[in-house]
This record gives structure tokens, sequence and C-alpha cells, in this order.
């Protein structure tokens, strides 16, 4: 028994064997194709060529070099075709595939009859049902009158079902390119007796679903459509003809809220139509919002509109935008560009705008900004894409007095992402500014930022008070609304100017046009202030040195660093800096500063304590004055060697001389002096100071004549032209001296001094009078 069961297995595989070899050999392979162009013709009417075919034992064949004429005309043209048969479904009187794999298809034109027979698209030419278990077309290029997709073939798999004889259709398949081989499109069709619904879905972006009738009056009626790409829906109808024509629509837009992907809020609402070819029609389209709010800007009265007509070069559309901020109407414009390859969809967008106006957009106040930005959004088979270039921008920060120059900048990105490719700018002097990096647009992640930042030797800060440059490396990372800036920033020079009066106006004062008329910009411009960008803050500083601090007589380097958190509205600082030299001069004598610190334990307003030691040598007595306790409103304190009290301190830093030496007005100014000191009064100095400080000198005394009566009177004014050179001016009024005159008689005597150190211990001395009487004197002074 078993030897009759090998015997018979053995027989069959011969018998295989000699089948298969016979369908290799030439007469049956002519014989098949002959019979199959023979069969093609008579049922499809169409004239077929095939260059060579292939017979396989297991009811599969293979067919190469395929092209189907129409009057002469190729209609399509095949590269390789595989395919595989049920014997007994064709022997039943339908065609059963068990697969169908066709390698390289490019379908040349519509077939004439088609553009006026609807019956080709009925299933009515069709003579038995069709049945595909599995198909594959790889390279399918179509190459029409209107649309060509010869730079991204087609990649096509699934399943079909053909049903003449009751005119059902079905199909299920996927599809991509080659531009996009990893995003497929999911595709459902069902047709039955002249009615069907398409169902396509692309992942979670887009997906469309539409009822479509197929009439005698036109090719193709779509009542109901519902397509979904991103934030946006569109609901509609619209009618085509054989020609691909579309004869009528009508469709309604709107969006989701903004913030389910994007950081901002609002909606838009809107519609419009299409008409004319199905590859390159005309659009109207026109979309509103009331309001969107982006970080706190609120833009209102947002329009969209969008427009393509033919011209002699094709197909050309434009964007226009509109909207308002505050009182001021905005509008932007742009050209839409259309591919051949893909259809009625828009390939590019371009906008040319300045950095002034898309500035417009920043949730914070980006200050004054120029330089042209080109915008191109491209919409491909990989979903849509976009480039921002930014040429030959200057940017200034009205806040930190910084100006960018020569700013280039480039930001690519998709729906999922943006990403800064590079920004280089300069400050003018040498220094440089470059960023890289990229802002997820995730709003279950917050939109993240992920933003490198780079300063060399650069002007960070350029005001007329304060100025710096600085090298650092910086991170910006985390959401969007709220990002941490971290680092570490190093100074090279720095220079902070106390100045002589401060500003009494604080705040910005809004303004409010009436009876405008509408677009009509206000006479003059201004920008409400934005909203501070909620930074938070983890910044090093490092200052090793060349830190000037001068303004009010002071004069001083510091150096230190210092941590900063918090936010840059409320910033926490804990440091410290120490003075390296410095020297404050005070009515033209100089206080040479000892010893200074600068210390930060929080909040800059009120945990930050300030502590200066500064001595100076007035004749026989060395003076220190102490300033110490909050920076707005320290304590000042005296103490001397040898010792003595605060008030005779005051009168030989004040007059060169002892309480006990001064005139009756000296003493009064000493003592509004002292009352200041001991109550540390803050309501300005006395009116003898400010009326020095007004004229620009350092010292006004008034008093007796030396060595005179009451009768006398004396005013004396002087200034210190530079440390240690003291030049002064007097005017005396007393008795005459000439013994001609009336010895009652008053006479005034102008007198010029100048007064200037050589060294600790020589002081050099001149002054002439009326008289040209004069007297030069070198004092030497040294104390044991």
């Amino acid at each position: 028994m078993k030897k009759t069961f090998r015997n018979l297995i053995i027989t069959l595989v011969v018998l295989f064997l000699a089948f298969g070899a016979l369908l290799q050999t030439k007469a049956i392979k002519n014989y098949a194709k002959k019979t199959l162009i023979k069969r093609v013709e008579l049922e499809t009417g169409y004239k077929v060529e095939i260059g060579e075919i292939h017979l396989f034992p297991s009811f599969q064949m293979s067919a190469r070099e395929v092209t189907v004429f129409d009057h002469d005309r190729p209609l399509l043209k095949i590269d390789h075709i595989y395919f595989g048969i049920y014997p007994i479904a064709f022997w039943e009187g339908h065609a059963h595939f068990s697969s169908l794999n066709i390698e390289g298809i490019k379908l040349l034109q519509i077939p004439e009859d088609s553009k006026n027979q609807v019956g080709l698209y009925t299933l009515e030419k069709i003579p038995y049902e069709v049945l595909i278990d599995e198909f594959e077309i790889h390279d399918l290029i179509i190459e029409g009158e209107k649309f060509s997709n010869r730079n991204s073939p087609i990649e096509i798999k699934g399943t079909l079902s053909l049903k003449p004889e009751d005119s059902l259709a079905w199909a299920k398949f996927a599809l991509n390119t080659k531009k996009a081989p990893k995003t497929w499109l999911e595709a459902e069709i069902s047709y039955d007796k002249g009615k069907g619904t398409l169902q396509l879905n692309s992942g979670t972006e887009f997906s469309l679903a539409a009822d479509f009738l197929l009439t005698q009056e036109s090719l193709c009626r779509i009542p109901q459509l519902h397509a979904s790409y991103g934030l946006f829906t569109m609901d509609g109808n619209l009618s085509l003809t054989t020609d691909g024509i579309i004869t009528e629509s009508s469709l309604i837009i709107s969006s989701s809220d903004l913030s389910e992907q994007l950081p901002a809020t609002g909606q838009f609402h809107g519609g419009g139509k299409i008409l004319g070819n199905i590859w390159s029609p005309e659009i109207d389209l026109n979309l509103e919002s009331d309001f969107i709010d982006y970080g706190g800007n609120m833009f209102t009265n947002v329009s969209a509109k969008v427009r393509s007509r033919h011209t002699e070069q094709g197909l050309k559309g434009r964007l226009d935008l509109s909207f308002l901020t505050e009182q001021e109407h905005h509008r932007f414009s742009g050209d839409i560009f259309w591919d051949e390859a893909l259809g009625p969809i828009p390939s590019h967008l371009r906008l040319t705008s300045n950095l002034e106006e898309l500035s417009q957009f920043l949730a914070f106040d980006l200050g004054n900004a120029s330089g042209q930005v080109d915008i191109d959004v491209a919409i491909s088979t990989e979903g849509i894409k976009g480039i921002a270039e930014l040429t030959n921008g200057i940017l200034e920060s009205v806040e930190f007095g910084t100006i960018f120059t020569n700013i280039n900048a480039t930001i690519e990105g998709n729906l999922q992402k943006l990403t800064l490719k590079k920004i280089e700018a300069g400050d003018g002097n040498g220094g440089k500014f470059s960023a890289n990096g990229t802002l997820l647009l995730d709003r279950e992640k917050s939109f993240p930022l992920d933003i490198a930042l780079r300063i060399k030797k650069a002007a960070v800060v350029h005001l007329d008070n304060i100025r710096a440059t600085a090298s650092g490396e910086l991170t910006l990372t985390g959401p969007v609304s709220s990002p941490t800036l971290k680092g570490t920033v190093t100074t090279h020079s720095a220079s902070f100017h106390l100045p002589e009066k401060i500003s009494a106006i604080k705040d910005t004062i809004d303004i409010t046009y009436i009876n405008l008329p509408d677009g009509e910009k206000p006479p003059t411009s201004f920008r409400k202030n934005s909203p501070v960008w909620p930074l938070n803050l983890d910044v090093k500083l490092n200052v090793p040195g060349k830190a000037k601090v001068k303004g009010r007589g002071l004069s001083s380097e510091w150096k230190g660093e210092a941590e900063i958190k918090g936010t840059p509205a409320s910033p926490l600082v804990h440091g410290e800096f120490k003075i390296i030299e410095g020297k404050y001069l005070f009515r033209g004598k100089a206080f040479k500063i000892n010893k200074g610190t600068y210390t930060l334990a929080g909040d800059p307003d009120k945990k930050a304590t300030l502590y200066v030691i500064a001595e100076m040598d007035i004749d026989r007595i060395t003076v220190e004055a102490i300033v110490k306790g909050p920076p707005r409103n320290p304590s000042i304190s005296f103490r001397s060697t040898p010792p003595m009290p605060q008030r005779e301190i005051l009168s030989w830093i004040l007059f060169n001389k002892g309480a006990s030496e001064i005139s009756p007005f000296q003493g009064t100014q000493l003592n509004q002096s002292v009352t200041k000191l001991s109550t540390a009064s803050n309501d300005g100095p006395d009116i003898m100071t400010r009326i020095g400080d007004t004229l620009g000198l350092d010292r006004i005394e008034i008093g007796g004549s030396p060595g005179e009566d009451d009768d006398g009177v004396s005013l004396k004014i002087g200034k210190y032209l530079s440390e240690g050179t003291y030049v002064s001016y007097s005017r005396n009024r007393r008795k005459s001296t000439h013994k001609a005159s009336n010895s009652n008689q008053m006479t005034d005597v102008n007198c010029v001094s100048i007064e200037t150190s050589l060294s600790k211990y020589i002081t050099f001395q001149a002054e002439v009078d009326d008289d040209s009487k004069g007297q030069v004197n070198l004092l030497w002074k040294k104390d044991y």
C-alpha cells in the first residue's frame, strides 16, 4: 500500500513538471498570448499588444510590455503584470483572481468614447463578475491633459469586487506616493445602481466622506460632502460633467478652537465655491473670525479671502488677510500657485512682508523692527510644509536699547513642528548673536520650546545710563506659555551712569482717538504695552571686572556674580558684587573707596544691601563716610581720626574748617545737614546746595568780610576743575583803606584764587585781587 501511494505521488510530480515544461514551450505561449489578446479586444473594443508572457502550472501568468490602444492612440502601458486565477471560477463564468500585481503602469489619456458615454462608468461594458482577492499596483503614473504625477508615482494595494448583473461595485484599498512612502491614504468605495459612497482617510489629519450619483446629465453629482483636515471641516455639494468640469458647488467651512493645535484661541467660519476644471478650478473662499487671542494679543475682525483665476500663465491665486489690533488696521497679501501633480490642491503660498508688520503676531513687544520676510508654504502629498526667511533685518529693543543688525533667519515647519534652522545677527560693533531650535505644535505637551542661544562679545544692553557687552550660552526650553531661560552670561565690560535727575514720568498714557475713520491709521503711531513674556529665569551672571559705575560724583569699578531666578517682571537675584577701586567726589573733595559690597538675597527692590566705606584726608584729620542699607534709601554716617562728633566732621567736609571757625550763615547750612543726616530725610538738599547744583558750583558761601565787623559782607563761589584743583572767586564789601577817601566809605574788592595739591603733603596756592596785589604760597603739611 505504501509503495503504491509513493508511486502515485511520483507520478503526479512528474506530470506536474511535464505540464510546466509544456507551458514553457513557444507554441503554447504564443497560443496563450493570441488567445488573451483576442479575448481582451473582443470584450473591451480596444487593441492590445503584449511583448511576452510566461505561464505557470499553478494557474498563474505574467506578461511584459503590455500596451492598450484606442483607435491607434495609446491609452495604457504596463511594464509587468502578474496574476493568479481560480480556473473553476472562470469555468463558471466569472473572473476570480487570487492575486494581481502590476509593476510600472502609465495611464496616458481618457478613451474618446468615455467623454460622451456614461456607460463605461456604470459597469455596463463589463461582461461578467470580477473578484480580486488582493491586488498591488506599483509606480502608477497618470499622464492627462490637465494632470500628471510623473514626479510622484502612486502605489495602490487592496481588494475589488464588480458585479455587473446587479450593478454593484465595491473596493477597499490604500494608496501612497513615492514622495511620501510612509503616508497611506485609505479608501473605500461602494456603488449600487447609480448611487455610491466614498470614504477617504489618512491617519488623524485628513478624512472625507461623500455620497455620489452617476446620472446621464452629469458624470457625477455629490449632494453631500464632508471633509476634515486638522482644525478645519468642510461640508457642501458639487456636480461634475463628463469632461471633469465642476458646474456648481456650495461649501461651508468652519474650524474648531485653535487652542486644540495652536497656542491661540478663536474659531474661523465661512464658505465659498469651486468651479471649472477639477484639476485647475477657480476658487472663491471667505473665512472670518470675530477674534483671535494669541498670547494676550487680541486680533479682531479677522478676514481671509482666497481667489484663483485662469491667466495666460496658468492658474494663479491670491490670499488676502486683514485684521484689527487696538486702533490699527493690518493687511497682508500673498500669491498662491498650483502644481499639476497635485490637481486642485494649491502647491505654494508665497507671502512677502516686513518684520514690523509680522511682529504684531508676537505675544510680547518686539520693539522697533524692519527687514523683509519671505514666507513660502508648500502643500504636497507629504503634507503642509513652510519656510520663512528674514534677510537684512534690523531690530531695536526699546527696553534694553540693544540694536540687532544684519539679521538673517530661516524657519522651517509643518503642522507638527517649527524648526529655527538659524538666526544670526550683529550688534554693529563686531558682537554676534545666534540661535537655533524647535517648537513642537503639540497641545498636549503645551507646545514645548527647545532653543539654544549664543552671545559672543555683543552689546546686550545699550541704554543711555546702562551699557554692557557680554558672551554666553543659554537655552530656552519648556512650554511656550512659560519657558525657562537657563545658562551663563559673562560680561566683558559694563558701565552704569547714575543720572543726576530721575524722570518724574514713570507710567505711559494710553491715547484714544475719537471720530477716526475706519481703516485709517491714527496720526501718532503707538503700541500698547504688551504683557511681559512669562519666562522662568535660571541664569548665572559673572562679572569678572570692568564694571564701571559713574555719576553723581561716583567713579568705581566692581566685580562679582549672581544667580537670577524668577521672571523678568519679578526677578529674584542672589549674589554679591565687590568694589575693586573707586572714589567719590563730594564738593570737589575726593573720597577714596576702600571697601564696598552690594549683596542681593531675593527681590532686588526689597532684599538688596549696599555697604560702602570711603576715606578722605582733610587737613590734619582723616574722615570716613559709611553708606549702608537698601540702595534706594541708604543711611550715611561719618567717623574720623582723631575721633570727632558728626557735626564737627561735617563742618570739615563742607567748609574745610571746624564748626567754631565758620560764619553764622555756614552754621545754618551745617545745622540743616546734621538734621538731614540724623533723620535720614529725603526731602532734598538745602537751598544753597540746590543753587550750586543748578549753577554747576561746588561751593557757595555768604558771610562777613574777613577781619571786618558786622558791616562787611562777602560772597565766595568755587569750583573743582579736577580732583585736588580748586578755583574760587570772592567779592568782599568792606571799608575803604585809601587815606584820601572817607574812612566810612564801602568798597568792593574782587579776588580770584587757585589751589592745587601737588602731593599728599604739598599744596600750591595763588591769588590776585583788584589792586593787582597777589601772593603765591607753597604749603607743606604733615601731622605727627
